[in-house]
């Protein structure tokens, strides 16, 4: 595996982040996620426009903050977008990242 796997394995879950935060803003204000996420309004902003990615740690941050604040839920009860193969898109980035961190820690 090496190094361009633990390269590729980083960028990933820093992309996942970011598709997560995007996933997220359509249903939470950046006010709402700031107070969550515990990260500036105006950070979150650039993560979701894409002008800067988050580094490896706080994108686990940012992943963890969402599974234990409930924000998938919360959005269930707000109604979320289905992908055209019929899984939400939250579900996806969960599945996702749940594979990630199986690679990223040897589980």
């Amino acid at each position: 595996m090496g190094r361009h796997y633990y390269k590729t394995s980083r960028v990933k879950i820093q992309t996942l982040a970011v598709d997560s935060l995007r996933s997220l803003k359509k249903y939470f204000t950046y006010k709402e996620l700031s107070k969550v996420l515990q990260i500036s309004e105006a950070l979150l902003c650039r993560y979701v426009k894409g002008e800067v990615l988050p580094s490896v740690e706080r994108a686990w941050h940012i992943i963890n903050k969402t599974i234990e604040a409930g924000l998938v839920e919360k959005v269930d009860k707000k109604g979320r977008k289905i992908t055209p193969k019929g899984q939400s898109l939250l579900d996806r980035i969960a599945y996702e990242v749940w594979e990630e961190m199986k690679n990223v820690k040897g589980g």
